[in-house]
């Protein structure tokens, strides 16, 4: 009995499920850094890294309680690091404050009508402050992104990724954007506008630059009762369609070219967008996916999502403590990389569905994989939800597409900017049309709250739907199912 132990614990675990738990350590101790349990200085981050690079080159069963440990001890070594650097926001709670930052995003209006903007590259009496703030102010503000601005009123706490929140701000543009890509961002947005009529102009702008400033008020209202607010901004979704078109259009020639030019992608579309938790999670995803595809290499589902969990973790432990984009991001995720690969397999076998059915199951798991929390944090059934996005989100790409060629024929084939400009506008006007149709129908959506174990409940019921929906499969067409990877 006893060397049968010795050889179990002497027994290799692969590097998949190693690293697995390892990042599920690592998120534990994120998890319970924020309530200031652990700590430790870099040197002792840097010891543990050295360790666990050492246990995951073994990758002995009897290393693994180390290794767990030495991940939950960084983890919680960058947590305590963390709450210390946003310890110096404490004082200024609730005090009249003025701040010097950057608008780190397009400014978007409330429900009421008020000015948000999110600043970063803070400054505090001349002394820097790390982290972004949320700010909201009822009064007139032309502030564009990356613009230097002066905001001053009453510091509240903070949420989500934001170490701070100001309403009724005052705000005074002190510097304008100089950025290149703002100036053509800018020249896209007013080529498409003069080319594509409203709303479908500022829907259009939404799904190519993630431009969400411009919607009208009825619209906006409309997609998010009918729980489309996800496709209008430019969102990881959108990231992957662009990867996916580069990866077709050039894989077949050379390798290459195509990591070259899908990285180029990737780091265009976030520097334009923005570094919001979907984005950085998609430019994670598709970026360790595209390196795995040029050495040979793929990813399993599982392990991909949980390790950039821990590393988009790692590098904010704000979106684990209370990003409901992080969280609601990687929902998604897990339905579109696990659970509709799962159902795809089971259901069509060597049958695969066309490009428009897949995208339409994709987008039907994700819906359903997000409700829970949806339900857990703002109560809002959509009975329509599902249906919508099964007929709008098979029609984005295309639209995208569209709208790219009818934005940049405006800007350098104006002449011809009318006539390309139909494919967008007929697209775009189908998809209006169909969010108007659907959220024209009464009592079609329902205030439904659920509570935490309720959440738990449905996220238990979905993994035992997957895991029959596995059982099912042979062991081949598991793996093929589970390598349809997102890029």
């Amino acid at each position: 009995m006893t060397r049968m132990a010795a050889r179990i614990l002497r027994r290799k675990l692969t590097r998949t499920v190693f690293m697995s738990i390892a990042c599920v350590a690592a998120l534990a101790g994120i998890a319970v850094g924020q309530t200031g349990f652990g700590g430790g200085s870099l040197w002792f981050a840097l010891v543990c890294a050295a360790v666990l690079g050492v246990c995951f080159w073994q990758r002995r069963l009897v290393l693994l309680p180390i290794a767990v440990l030495c991940a939950f001890s960084i983890a919680t070594v960058r947590t305590s690091e963390y709450l210390a650097i946003a310890e110096d926001y404490q004082p200024l709670y609730g005090q009249t404050v003025q701040f010097d930052g950057v608008v780190n995003d397009d400014p978007t209006y409330s429900d009421k009508g008020n000015r948000q903007l999110f600043l970063a590259d803070i400054t505090y009496e001349g002394r820097p402050l790390p982290g972004q703030l949320f700010i909201s102010t009822p009064l007139a503000a032309d502030v564009r992104r990356h613009d230097t601005v002066s905001v001053s009123g009453t510091l509240r706490e903070g949420f989500g990724q934001f170490q701070g929140s100001i309403y009724y701000a005052s705000i005074t543009k002190t510097g304008e954007a100089q950025h290149a890509i703002d100036d053509l961002r800018a020249q896209f947005a007013a080529g498409t506008t003069s080319v594509l009529p409203e709303p479908q102009a500022s829907l259009g702008l939404g799904f190519v630059i993630g431009m969400k400033s411009a919607l009208p008020e009825n619209l906006e209202d409309a997609l998010r009762d009918l729980s489309l607010t996800h496709v209008v901004v430019a969102s990881g979704y959108n990231l992957t369609i662009l990867v996916r078109a580069a990866k077709r259009l050039r894989e077949k020639k050379s390798k290459l070219q195509t990591l070259l030019l899908s990285s180029g992608l990737i780091a265009l579309f976030l520097f334009v967008t923005g570094n919001s938790p979907s984005m950085v999670r998609a430019a994670a995803v598709s970026g360790l996916v595209l390196l795995a595809w040029y050495f040979g290499r793929q990813f399993k589902p599982y392990f991909l999502l949980l390790l950039v969990m821990a590393l988009t973790a790692l590098y904010n432990p704000m979106y684990l403590w209370g990003d409901l984009g992080w969280w609601l991001s990687f929902a998604a995720f897990a339905g579109i990389m696990i659970v509709a690969p799962l159902i795809i397999e089971r259901f069509w076998r060597e049958r695969r569905p066309s490009f428009v059915g897949q995208i339409a199951i994709e987008a039907l798991v994700a819906q359903l994989m997000t409700l829970p929390i949806i339900l857990l944090v703002f109560g809002n059934l959509s009975l329509l939800g599902v249906i919508a996005n099964v007929l709008v989100v098979p029609l984005v790409p295309f639209a995208m597409l569209a709208v790219a060629l009818a934005g940049f024929a405006s800007m350098f084939a104006p002449a011809l900017a009318a006539f390309i400009a139909i494919p967008a506008q007929a697209i775009l006007s189908l998809i209006v049309s169909i969010i108007n149709l659907l959220h024209a129908i009464p009592s079609m959506t329902h205030v439904l709250f659920i509570d935490m174990t309720q959440l738990v409940i449905c996220y238990a019921t979905i993994a035992i739907v997957t895991a029959v929906l596995w059982s099912r499969l042979s062991r081949e067409r598991r793996r093929r199912a589970l390598m349809q990877q997102i890029v």
